[in-house]
């Protein structure tokens, strides 16, 4: 069975596949990340929206690294 017009037809075999595989990028993303991660990606509805939220959190933690790097780098005295 069809459902929709135009290009926006899909089927209910084709929805079903889609849930599904939302269902499992979901699942993948939550069991390889750590505990504390998974706390702040559970409220997330959608796997993209938890991948958005883990991408600003590891940005936000590399920039720190890279100051914190830098500033021992020029702590150094020869």
């Amino acid at each position: 069975m069809t459902i929709g017009v135009g290009r926006h037809q899909t089927t209910r075999r084709g929805s079903l596949v889609e849930k599904t595989r939302h269902i499992v990028a979901r699942m993948l993303i939550s069991i390889s990340v750590d505990e504390a991660h998974v706390e702040m990606l559970i409220n997330c509805q959608t796997a993209k929206h938890m991948w958005s939220r883990l991408a600003i959190v590891h940005e936000q933690s590399s920039r720190e690294n890279v100051h914190l790097l830098q500033g021992e780098f020029f702590s150094y005295k020869m």
